[in-house]
């Protein structure tokens, strides 16, 4: 990989590495938000599903 990252870095004259950590937290930025959306709306779907359910039988 690091061969492979100089010899693009001569050949298109910019740093990869200064992008490539750039794209990294972008990456875990947008899918870490994404989680955790995720997350709480199934959180939110199981809750709600447990009050129906206790509701009901009473």
């Amino acid at each position: 990989m690091g061969k492979a990252m100089e010899i693009v870095e001569e050949f298109m004259n910019i740093h990869i590495s200064a992008n490539l950590g750039f794209t990294v937290v972008l990456f875990l930025v947008v899918y870490g938000s994404y989680f955790l959306a995720t997350y709480q709306s199934c959180k939110r779907m199981v809750v709600e599903h447990q009050n129906r359910a206790l509701s009901e039988t009473q």
